[in-house]
């Protein structure tokens, strides 16, 4: 999200956390006033802070002291006259020791007084400095209101750093402090500034090894006082190791809803439950795992879904079912669906466990393998199979679609006569291999297949294709194909492998292209295109121009081998990244659209991870998953022999995909489109940490505008908006 404050908008700039999920357009040489057109995104979040976070006082050697706990990243937080110190909590024993001390050194020692989450210092009468502790890290902020220097030079203020992590500057507005083995721990970073009017202020961030100073820089010579300074300090999230009884397929599939997780290991034939519990990720103490409740299974969790926080949904296409003779029919495959509560509170019981039966096929046999890839939306679930294999190729899936109540209550039964096909099965080698489901859209990615412009054009082989159905197209109950929804890619060519991987949000389609030429050095490169609804007219599914590329790509990284949209954010695998001198590493970039419409997505800031800033891995694997909360992704540990999932904390992102689109006028007016029929509260703060209601709840249906007029902004302080489901 690019981040510009305008005068009583959305002044979410800097309230970031570990990623810096944002980018801010460059600010003006020149103050000027901030654009008439609404330039910042608002963010739809569901919960409003926690006094979890906030300062309790004690008194050392006769002077106050203000200690509190950072839950999100397990860090103890400690401000005294002389500044502020960070170290590990008791629940972070486990990683390396450390210290982190801040001092501010134009201010003499002040004892600190404390406001809920706030610790503040009164430098004199035009100087306040203070830290807010929340889930999104420890935010450092500083008020002025009388300029501390002469206004012709730029402001400078310098702070001290007192820490056995060694600082290194990662960017222009980033340091990143690491620990002895050279792990990043500490992030500073986001400085941004804003004046009385709410504009921006040009800004820099340094770190000075020599003197062991964070530097601020501040171009505040034409700006109205009081201005207001802030970054933020945070630490990077956790990498959870294979669990003892676990193999290397650990991680082979990884859901996510709010703070609980499951990830596959099916050479086990199990599946994990985490909870994160005080920042971090732990086994969920009342049940540690599922079982496979078949016997005569092998593959149990190698796909795993979460649509809710109650409900798990796994496959195992290699499962024997049993006949009605008493024999089975080999890796027939089938689906499972379990409860929370089922069989008693958080026992994580079956609901269902079913197959797909196909009298298209010859002599009305059962298909094959079902369950080898599923998607789930709304109460429906997509699963592939291969057919009669003395008949079609085993690598061309076809789809079949499961719905919650059809034949009873969590009955899941197959929605009769539906099998999705690709049009071609000699140029769809690999069709159904993969797909993403979204309402009442499903989108079939067919990488390997061929493309012929016309029956004399020549053949492009391997260049790919990906399929989009409808939900009754083409009659009640049936998926059909929608118009123009076979799609190759303008610029496509040989080997391309367009559609290796399709990701679905609102109305936007990721597809992943990992094996483009992007130049003559830099074969198998791979790129990104995105589709977006109503581009080129009502309902096409057009493609946004242009194509996403890594910034730092080279021959053979193979981005876009995996692809996951959420909201406005989209991850990107490139699978044979070469980084820190690893061939092959891999590593997740983070893109995310520009404000105002899905004309462009950018790189996040510091938004790349691989094995040189994510700690102790050496390489990064499939599956990625993206939430409104959490970056996961399945790893390969420093520790041989075994596989992990490294998790990263986000915030300030993907809201937006949770509950809407909103957009903020300068004449005071909030407009919130919600994707769902539900409940909404616009709700308000100065200050980010409290909140309150503006205006009255609103009940709302999915893609129907709902409005709130909060006033044409005047001089009161900067405001703050966020949407809410009560």
């Amino acid at each position: 999200m690019k981040y510009r404050s305008t005068p009583n908008s959305l002044g979410l700039a800097g309230l970031l956390a570990i990623l810096v999920l944002a980018s801010r357009e460059a600010p003006p040489s020149t103050p000027k006033e901030s654009s008439a057109a609404p330039a910042q995104q608002l963010r739809a979040v569901h919960s409003p802070a926690t006094p979890a976070y906030s300062f309790c006082q004690k008194t050392e050697h006769d002077l106050p002291v203000l200690t509190a706990d950072n839950l999100s990243y397990q860090m103890q937080v400690e401000c005294h006259p002389e500044g502020i110190t960070i170290t590990p909590s008791a629940e972070n024993q486990a990683g390396p020791a450390w210290t982190f001390t801040l001092a501010n050194q134009q201010a003499r020692p002040t004892p600190p007084h404390a406001d809920g989450d706030r610790a503040t210092y009164h430098h004199g009468p035009f100087q306040q400095e203070w830290f807010i502790n929340s889930e999104k890290g420890i935010e450092h902020g500083m008020t002025l209101t009388a300029p501390p220097s002469s206004r012709e030079a730029p402001l400078i203020m310098d702070f001290a750093v007192s820490s056995g992590l060694r600082g290194e500057q990662a960017g222009d507005n980033q340091l990143i402090f690491k620990d002895g083995s050279g792990a990043p721990t500490l992030r500073y970073e986001k400085l941004f500034a804003y004046d009385a009017r709410g504009r921006d202020i040009p800004t820099a961030l340094a770190w000075n090894a020599a003197s062991s100073t964070i530097s601020w820089r501040v171009d505040h010579q034409g700006f109205e006082y009081p201005i207001t300074i802030d970054p933020v300090i945070a630490t990077f999230s956790q990498t959870i190791v294979t669990p003892a009884a676990a193999t290397v397929s650990f991680g082979d599939a990884i859901a996510i809803s709010g703070n609980f997780m499951a990830v596959g290991a099916p050479s086990t034939n199990r599946i994990y439950l985490y909870e994160k519990s005080a920042g971090s990720w732990i086994l969920f103490s009342r049940k540690n795992f599922i079982v496979s409740p078949a016997a005569n299974g092998g593959t149990f969790g190698g796909q795993v879904l979460m649509p809710d926080l109650d409900t798990i949904i796994t496959s195992d296409p290699s499962f024997d079912a049993p006949t009605s003779t008493g024999g089975t029919n080999a890796n027939q495959g089938a689906l499972f669906v379990f409860g929370r509560n089922v069989g008693g509170d958080n026992n994580w019981g079956l609901i269902r466990q079913f197959t797909a039966t196909d009298f298209q096929l010859p002599n009305g046999e059962l298909a094959d393998r079902l369950g080898t890839f599923i998607a789930c939306s709304n109460g429906t679930i997509a699963a592939s199979a291969v057919g009669d294999t003395d008949t079609y190729d085993t690598t061309v899936k076809s789809i079949y679609l499961f719905e919650k109540d059809r034949g009873g209550a969590d009955n899941w039964g197959q929605v009769p006569g539906v099998r999705i096909q690709g049009l071609n099965f000699a140029s769809g080698f690999n069709y159904g291999s993969l797909f993403d489901l979204s309402g009442d859209l499903l989108v079939v990615g067919s990488p390997a297949e061929n493309y012929q412009a016309t029956p004399q054009s020549p053949t492009i082989q391997f260049q790919g294709a990906v399929y989009l159905y409808g939900r009754n197209q083409g009659g009640a109950n049936q998926w059909g194909l929608l118009p123009n929804g076979r799609r190759y890619a303008a610029d496509g060519l040989f080997g391309d492998f367009f559609g290796r991987w399709v990701s679905i949000s609102g109305d936007l389609i990721a597809i992943g292209a990992n094996s483009v030429d992007l130049s003559a050095s830099q074969a198998d490169a791979g790129a990104v295109y995105i589709l977006s609804r109503n581009q080129g007219g009502a309902n096409n599914w057009g493609f946004l121009p242009g194509r996403l590329t890594a910034a730092d790509a080279a021959a053979g990284d193979a981005f876009g081998a995996f692809v996951d949209l959420a909201g406005d954010v989209l991850a990107v695998r490139a699978s044979s990244d070469d980084v820190a001198g690893t061939n092959n590493a891999g590593s997740v970039y983070l893109y995310e659209r520009s404000p105002g419409g899905p004309a462009s997505f950018a790189a996040v800031p510091s938004g790349k991870f691989s094995i040189d800033n994510v700690s102790n891995i050496e390489k990064v694997n499939s599956p990625v998953v993206l939430t409104a909360s959490h970056l996961a992704f399945s790893s390969d540990p420093v520790s041989a022999g075994n596989s992990a999932i490294s998790l990263i904390n986000l915030s300030g992102t993907t809201g937006s995909a949770e509950l809407g689109k909103i957009q903020y006028t300068p004449q005071g007016v909030v407009n919130f489109t919600p994707f769902a029929a539900g409940t909404y509260q616009l709700r308000t703060s100065i200050n980010l940490s409290t909140w309150a209601n503006q205006g009255s709840t609103q009940v709302g249906i999915a893609n129907t505008p709902l409005t709130w007029n909060t006033g044409t902004p005047g001089s009161e302080p900067k405001r703050f908006y966020r949407i809410e489901t009560p």
